[in-house]
């Protein structure tokens, strides 16, 4: 079963479902109880055709399963209990694209904000070189509550869209530009929704390309991660800045090399503040397109980010390929303060880059990595930062027969994590509780 197929939703009403999607096949949905107890398997009603993304998008007492088709273009949604009861509303979707959406040829944005749900669709209009975005909110039942139309500046001839993020009350956008005499920029903009407001934060690069490109929203001081990959004539560097609300400077724009020095594949960096998080930043990676349905996801807060649709192929060490892994600890003006690297020179990569999860308990946010013994013999390694500025690490007491599919790690508020495994043909979910003290 390929991880990449696979999607948990953790914590309906106490119940766990994850659920298997495959081409031709009908998804099926393995079904625990509160005690993590297989209680029954299921089948959704409708089939998956090649050629579709789909979009799980989970609420507190049910979720929504969004699959778009491509050829032809279609839209279609079902609504899924705790008890893996789905009631089909492509009906319901089929007017509200006809409304707001017609002749859209692309996936939806579909958001939960604060327990309400979100469609979004961009649209370019090229004698205005602009985009407009269309907001519209829906209840459960996929009744239209209210729609928001807004517009902000883009020219597709020179400038690329990378990110955009609805939070209820404002887009958040992330593009960046080229241009032959001023350079590249990255530019992060914010539109308010009540008043039409644009606000603009811009960096310019020079002639370095941007590579993977993001920021990450931070609920408690409503602060904005921006990061981004810079390249020059095989140079890494990585380009980092925090912004307030109105998208001004907490933290100066930094300019960090030499992360991916000693033969480095990927950083993982941890940066403190209210709520540290972890970056994935990969320096050189053998990709493989998987051969499965795209699960995706519009929440880009997580390291996970890009690996939804791709697959490692470096179980084992390859001639000429960096295998290191660099974890490097920031503090809130993005000072180095401490790093530690795992060499992987042995003949199985002892801890691969990925797949890999996070999760934070309070103020502490932890960094979750598979540990290869053998081939067939695997743990799981829980990676932090402490108060006095020192990454520590730890094996977590697991069954080493068992695949983790790390990247569908899913947190409680109660200070743990729930993680799906694989045995053989069968489905089970590990539980880890945190102890604080």
């Amino acid at each position: 079963m390929d991880p990449d197929e696979t999607q948990l939703v953790s914590d309906i009403k106490g119940y766990h479902h994850v659920l298997s999607f495959t081409y031709n096949q009908k998804p099926s949905i393995c079904i625990f109880d509160p005690q993590l107890q297989l209680k029954e398997k299921k089948k959704l009603d409708f089939t998956i055709r090649k050629d579709c993304d789909i979009k799980v998008l989970p609420f507190a007492n049910h979720y929504f399963v969004y699959m778009y088709f491509f050829k032809p273009s279609a839209h279609q949604i079902w609504k899924v209990d705790e008890k893996g009861n789905a009631v089909s509303l492509s009906n319901k979707l089929q007017e509200i694209t006809d409304s707001f959406f017609k002749n859209y040829k692309v996936p939806l944005q579909l958001t939960n904000v604060d327990g309400g749900l979100y469609f979004t669709a961009n649209t370019y209009f090229d004698t205005l070189k602009s985009i407009r975005s269309t907001i519209v909110q829906l209840d459960e039942e996929l009744n239209v509550l209210n729609v928001e139309k807004v517009l902000f500046p883009f020219d597709r001839n020179r400038e690329t869209l990378q990110q955009t993020s609805f939070t209820g009350n404002a887009i958040f956008i992330l593009k960046t530009s080229r241009d032959n005499q001023k350079g590249n920029t990255l530019d992060v903009i914010k539109v308010n929704l009540a008043t039409d407001r644009i606000i603009n934060y811009s960096v310019n690069t020079g002639f370095h390309s941007y590579w993977a490109p993001a920021f990450v929203l931070n609920k408690k001081d409503s602060s904005l991660l921006v990061y981004s990959m810079l390249m020059e004539r095989g140079q890494r560097t990585l380009l980092i800045t925090r912004l307030d609300n109105e998208l001004q400077e907490l933290s100066p724009t930094t300019l960090l090399k030499s992360l991916f020095r000693q033969n480095v594949a990927s950083n993982f960096i941890t940066v403190q503040g209210k709520q540290p998080l972890w970056l994935n930043m990969a320096g050189s990676r053998r990709l493989q397109r998987v051969s499965g349905v795209r699960l995706y996801s519009d929440n880009f807060n997580s390291i996970n980010r890009e690996m939804s649709t791709y697959g490692y192929t470096d179980y084992y060490t390859g001639r000429n390929q960096p295998t290191a892994i660099r974890f490097t600890l920031l503090n809130e003006e993005f000072k180095f303060k401490k790093d530690s690297l795992v060499e992987n020179d042995k003949k199985i990569i002892e801890v691969p880059s990925y797949p890999f999860g996070q999760f934070s308990t309070g103020t502490n946010t932890y960094l979750v990595l598979m540990h290869n013994f053998t081939v067939k013999r695997k743990g799981l390694l829980l990676m932090s930062a402490d108060s006095n500025d020192k990454l520590s690490v730890r094996p977590l007491p697991v069954y080493d027969r068992f695949d983790y599919l790390l990247n569908q790690l899913r947190s409680g508020d109660k200070n743990y994590f729930i993680v799906p495994y694989t045995s053989k043909n069968e489905m089970g979910l590990l539980k880890v509780t945190m102890n604080e003290n």
